[in-house]
């Protein structure tokens, strides 16, 4: 049996972390020899007494064919921290995983990446700038990383996988189907397994989030990302923590500035306030900012043709405002009565031209 399977069975035990991990493969050399230590060969490798007990008692319990054969059912690879696939920046923090379980397209680890996170509770200008932020550095080549959370971290992803970009989901849990919360996120998980990106976490199937796994994954996503892009965040948001990650793991930290009368961007301003972020207009500032530009093909400039004169005319009017436009606001600028702009604007969605960013707002794609 393949040494990884040995790994994940070691992985499954409570209190078997990346340390221990780390502790017990130096000592026996392999993760089969681990798997039958005798318990002084366990203490002997840096385990307590009472952790060494659980791992012996657990050799018993756990069927390492059965567990293998589950990672194996949802197409998952396990990358240990000396495998060539496994993150290059993420091997460089404090404390960094042992392992990994990835679906999807393992390469994409070694692209360069930027972080999106931000709050749960967005406010329409947060959706905006996130939807145009990371839809710009997808188009440009550059990997979105999010933790595939509610808010910000959905509309990043979806933004990315709307500009046929790459995205990784980075998870508070399991990556298998039934472990994928909230539930309503499982199709944006499928759509990136199956355009070229990938979902990634540390631990074993089947795990549910919880409190204590998100700031685990927060310094995944900040360790693995040459940057992280804060979009909103309130005063004592979870959001902050990869922030201040970002900033102990000495990269770069950018947050988009808001409304000082929104509860949102408290803690956005508090990071550009005290020096550690760069406030950020644009995706082609953090490319610029980073020198990705040098590794990545150049943004393309998209040509959107119009197959109508009612097309046109919206076409014109959106390429000259990228906060968005209303349908009503559409309707008192160009000839289209209300029938034709509604049909016309669906029309246009349907084709990738452009997107309704709520509120009956539109925007080009």
């Amino acid at each position: 049996m393949h040494d990884h399977a040995y790994l994940n069975a070691l992985n499954l035990i409570p209190g078997v972390g990346p340390q221990k991990l780390r502790l017990m493969i130096t000592h026996c050399t392999t993760a089969e020899i681990a798997w039958h230590a005798s318990h002084s060969d366990l203490v002997e490798s840096g385990l307590s007494d009472a952790l060494a007990q659980t791992v012996v008692r657990e050799q018993s319990a756990i069927d390492v064919v059965r567990e293998w054969e589950k990672l194996e059912k949802e197409k998952m690879t396990l990358l240990t921290i000396t495998d060539p696939d496994f993150p290059k920046l993420l091997k460089k923090i404090p404390n960094p995983p042992f392992l990994l379980y990835v679906r999807g397209n393992k390469k994409v680890l070694q692209t360069p990446t930027i972080a999106i996170v931000g709050a749960r509770k967005f406010s329409t200008y947060g959706k905006q700038a996130c939807y145009k932020l990371a839809f710009d550095l997808a188009q440009a080549g550059i990997t979105v990383i999010s933790g595939l959370a509610l808010g910000i971290d959905a509309i990043a992803h979806r933004s990315a996988l709307d500009a046929h970009g790459a995205t990784i989901g980075v998870l508070g849990g399991s990556i298998d189907d039934l472990s994928i919360t909230p539930r309503s996120n499982v199709v944006i998980a499928r759509e990136i397994i199956d355009h070229s990106g990938a979902l990634l976490s540390e631990y074993p199937v089947p795990t549910q989030p919880s409190k204590g796994t998100f700031p685990a994954r927060n310094r995944i996503m900040a360790g693995m990302a040459c940057a992280t892009l804060v979009i909103e965040a309130a005063e004592h948001s979870g959001t902050l923590i990869t922030a201040n990650l970002a900033t102990k793991f000495e990269r770069k930290l950018f947050a988009v500035p808001g409304s000082i009368f929104a509860q949102q961007s408290y803690g956005t301003h508090k990071l550009i306030a005290s020096g550690n972020a760069q406030i950020v207009q644009n995706a082609q500032q953090i490319i610029d900012d980073l020198d990705l530009a040098k590794n990545n093909q150049p943004a393309q400039e998209r040509t959107i043709t119009a197959d109508s004169p009612a097309e046109q005319e919206v076409l014109n009017l959106l390429m000259k405002n990228t906060e968005g436009i209303s349908i009503d606001r559409i309707i008192r600028i160009t000839t289209l009565d209300a029938t034709d702009a509604s049909s016309t604007l669906i029309l246009m969605e349907m084709k990738g031209m452009i997107k309704n960013i709520g509120g009956q707002k539109y925007i080009l794609l």
